[in-house]
């Protein structure tokens, strides 16, 4: 954001930026979970994700209850959420400040001392 609000060239346009490591959901939440001895354990198909989020809103959020599965969820773990950066990468110079091992590595250190 502060590379966007010092160049002339972003002036009315928007960015978007994200690391490009290449790990997917199912990677991550395994390896986290794995730290905290909480690893995902099968999976559901999209649809029935979306349709057990859905269920579990209508039933449980009236009830004042937070629901175990959403459809906010279904859509962040089931769906490609990937935003393209080449234009902040072209434009403002903008790359990743840390490798994924170091960023996975300061996750960990906080798992470590924050989480338990």
């Amino acid at each position: 954001m502060i590379l966007a609000g010092q160049a002339e060239v972003a002036v009315g346009k928007i960015y978007h930026f994200r690391d490009d490591y290449p790990i997917t959901w199912a990677e991550y939440l395994n390896t986290v979970g794995g730290w905290i001895n909480k690893a995902p354990k099968g999976g559901l198909s999209f649809g029935l994700a979306w349709f057990l989020g859905s269920t579990c809103e209508r039933l449980l959020t009236p009830l004042g209850i937070r629901p175990p599965m959403t459809r906010l969820a279904a859509a962040i773990m089931g769906l490609d959420n990937s935003v393209d950066s080449s234009q902040a990468r072209r434009e403002l110079g903008w790359e990743s400040s840390v490798s994924q091992v170091e960023a996975m590595r300061r996750i960990q250190a906080w798992v470590e001392t924050s989480y338990r």
